[in-house]
């Protein structure tokens, strides 16, 4: 009876043991699932912190660069005296001309007061400076270029094309010409004697009120116009002078200033 006993004694231990081993493994892997568990949120959310930084990240870029893009564009903008407009050359979009009468014409007004005291200067030394054009909307500028095309084809017989190449060695087509700046002024005189004492006198002394022959002789290829020695342009004093001393022409002054 004893050792029935003492058999039953150690399978009774026997099955706790097992049984509180059971116990422990099913612990065990409780606890490695919930740490498979925690790991496994923590790179989820690492991963869409991640995520949503990469997606965030080339946005921060775009944004950026269209920032960057902008004040570039802004730092590119010529000061207003430097704007070009050419038959080659569009009026930069930023550029808003400020139109007053003066003397039957009109003109930029940030230009009105060198311009009325080389005039005024022009006059006390005997030579009439006589305003024939200045400013003239792109509107404007279209219709006249149509009438003088119009003009060659039916009187002169000239073709469309030789009719408009004509033409633009004065006139331009609108957002394309110099007359939209109203910073050139276009002189005129009563007789080639006075027309000639006029040009004489600007080619002089024009630089001391900051403007420059606009369409000087030998730069037609740059300027796209014919040699005009009554149209002046307004650069500003010290543009004007250092365009004089270089013998240049507009066109090339800028394209200087942008490569220095």
């Amino acid at each position: 009876m004893s050792r029935k006993n003492n058999r039953i004694v150690k399978s009774n231990n026997s099955w706790h043991r097992e049984l509180q081993l059971k116990k422990i493994k099913i612990t065990m892997v409780v606890v490695v699932v919930a740490l498979c568990i925690s790991v496994l949120a923590g790179a989820a959310v690492l991963w869409s912190e991640t995520g949503k930084n990469k997606i965030a990240d080339p946005l921060l870029q775009v944004s950026s660069a269209l920032e960057s893009q902008t004040e570039s564009e802004a730092e590119r903008e010529e000061p207003f005296e430097l704007v070009v407009a050419s038959e080659s050359s569009k009026l930069p979009d930023y550029y808003k001309a400020q139109p007053v009468d003066f003397a039957g014409i009109e003109v930029d007004a940030r230009i009105l007061p060198s311009l009325q005291a080389m005039i005024e200067a022009a006059k006390k030394s005997g030579v009439d400076l006589n305003a024939k054009e200045g400013y003239v909307s792109a509107e404007e500028e279209d219709r006249i270029f149509a009438e003088k095309v119009a003009a060659l084809v039916e009187e002169q017989g000239y073709t469309q094309v030789r009719a408009e190449e004509t033409v633009q060695k004065e006139y331009g087509r609108g957002g394309y010409s110099e007359r939209q700046t109203g910073l050139t002024v276009w002189f005129t005189a009563d007789s080639e004697e006075e027309a000639s004492a006029a040009a004489h006198w600007l080619s002089n002394y024009a630089v001391d009120y900051g403007f420059i022959l606009r369409y000087p002789d030998n730069h037609a290829s740059d300027t796209g116009k014919s040699y005009d020695p009554l149209a002046y342009r307004y650069v500003g004093k010290e543009h004007a002078k250092k365009i004089c001393q270089f013998s240049m022409c507009l066109e090339d002054y800028v394209s200087y200033l942008a490569v220095r």
